[in-house]
């Protein structure tokens, strides 16, 4: 799994606090697994994962703010990347929930969900770096 790193800032302190955020709770989720009372663990991943749906969805729309606010003309089309990976996150709640959150189904959603963030910092969120133009959008 990926782990926060410097290079991933984009120059926007609130922007840069919240994947580093994202990063933490990733890496949260999977250290839940580490205690053997599985129901404690049920109930703590249940959580999290509700935590972590919530904080993204609220990451994208502050993001998508800053971007109308600075007039970064790849907004569409970062909008859309954002909708699509919303639709994952939805489709993963319904498997982790018909699966009961085992262990491995959470540990898959996560690691998506980390190399996701990642690779969208790496060459979507790049892009509204003050200075880059609009650069080339990818997942």
């Amino acid at each position: 799994m990926y782990k926060w790193d410097e290079s991933y800032c984009i120059g926007q302190p609130m922007i840069d606090e919240q994947h580093h955020t994202l990063f933490q709770i990733c890496w949260r989720i999977i250290n839940i697994f580490k205690d053997n009372d599985q129901e404690k663990n049920h109930r703590a991943v249940m959580e999290a994962i509700k935590y972590l749906k919530n904080y993204t969805m609220e990451h994208f729309a502050q993001e998508e703010a800053y971007q109308q606010s600075i007039g970064y003309e790849g907004f569409p089309e970062h909008k859309q990347i954002h909708e699509n990976f919303k639709q994952t996150v939805l489709e993963w709640e319904t498997i982790l929930e018909e699966s009961g959150y085992t262990q491995a189904n959470v540990e898959q959603f996560v690691e998506i969900l980390n190399e996701w963030l990642a690779e969208h910092i790496i060459h979507a969120d790049q892009a509204i770096r003050p200075g880059s133009g609009s650069g080339t959008l990818k997942p």
